[in-house]
């Protein structure tokens, strides 16, 4: 008697087992997909939140030195008749509001491009500008002063851009004070290893202006006379310009610029910047707030809200993953000096 044994699966048994199996593929796979997606997700977030901070981080510490070794009221600046407007460094054509002096805080309530990068949108980020006198350099006694309409030539005692600490680029500002006052003026051009810098009427902020008589915010108020004239010194000035750059509309950037050197990138993304002063004015008996505040030495608190994209979009939703940081400063040099007026 014989007797067969079956071997094997039936096509049935095997295309089944095939069905199950891509189906536990399938879903293995979508499973998978979907942790590469949120991976994707937590990666864009978190270098979001990173520039966020160090946007932050930068913008806190200019703010708390606004108006550090700067005399109350502000510098003195060119004003007056044939005057030209002092340029705001913020990449678009703007001037400081007018007024006869430099303050510590000047603010730039919806001065910047629009937030988002829509049709529809009618936000504007803002700008401000920051001075503080840089306490690292040292003040440089000048031994000659050579004045002309167009341009001012100093000679400094020590010599400069000798080192890294007191390297003089083109774009630096400086305050040159003597007992007939002081002003702010631009380098334009200077020689590595000499004790030469040149100030002349093609700086970019148009602070210098020689050709203005004595009393209107120029060097001539500090010079007035070719052959006598009570000694000069110079001090650095570091003047803090932000703003957002959306020269490429789908790259929005934070901008830091010092005085009228190029402006550096700090941080990527940011799209959105707004800032609150919080003031308190002549006989007032509690602080307001303010997007524009009427006088900058009242300034004595200010709120910064930052809002950021991730550099590019999500896998999963094809959109940037956006997010936001708040933070209040008050503002060192400003917030405890005449409050009891």
């Amino acid at each position: 008697m014989t007797r067969t044994d079956d071997a094997g699966f039936s096509l049935i048994e095997a295309l089944m087992a095939t069905a199950i199996t891509l189906v536990v593929l399938a879903l293995t796979s979508r499973a998978f997909i979907s942790g590469l997606n949120a991976n994707n997700a937590i990666e864009l977030l978190t270098g979001t939140n990173q520039n966020l901070q160090v946007a932050s981080g930068y913008i806190t510490q200019d703010l708390i030195k606004a108006g550090q070794g700067i005399q109350i009221g502000g510098l003195s600046r060119p004003n007056g008749p044939g005057a030209t407007a002092i340029v705001r460094p913020i990449g678009t054509a703007s001037t400081f509001p007018t007024s006869t002096v430099l303050s510590a805080v000047t603010a730039g309530d919806a001065l910047g491009p629009l937030v988002m990068d829509t049709t529809t949108s009618t936000t504007r980020s803002d700008v401000i500008t920051v001075i503080y006198m840089d306490q690292t350099a040292t003040v440089l006694p000048l031994t000659s002063v050579s004045l002309t309409s167009t341009a001012a030539t100093v000679v400094v005692t020590p010599t400069i851009n000798t080192t890294t600490a007191n390297t003089v680029r083109q774009g630096d500002l400086f305050v040159f004070t003597n007992p007939n006052g002081m002003t702010v003026m631009e380098v334009t051009g200077s020689t590595p290893n000499s004790q030469t810098l040149v100030f002349d009427n093609t700086d970019v902020l148009k602070f210098n202006q020689p050709g203005l008589p004595a009393g209107q915010g120029g060097i001539k108020q500090l010079v007035p006379t070719p052959t006598g004239y009570p000694p000069v010194s110079m001090q650095r000035l570091t003047m803090v310009t932000y703003y957002i750059d959306r020269t490429v509309p789908t790259q929005p950037v934070l901008m830091r610029r010092l005085g009228g050197t190029a402006p550096i990138p700090i941080a990527m993304g940011v799209e959105n910047l707004q800032m609150q002063y919080y003031t308190f004015p002549s006989g007032a008996s509690s602080l307001s707030l303010t997007s524009s505040p009427t006088n900058p030495d009242d300034v004595r608190k200010i709120d910064v809200y930052l809002g950021a994209r991730s550099e590019d979009k999500a896998k999963q939703t094809n959109d940037y993953v956006r997010n936001s940081m708040a933070t209040q400063v008050t503002v060192r040099s400003l917030g405890l000096f005449d409050t009891y007026r």
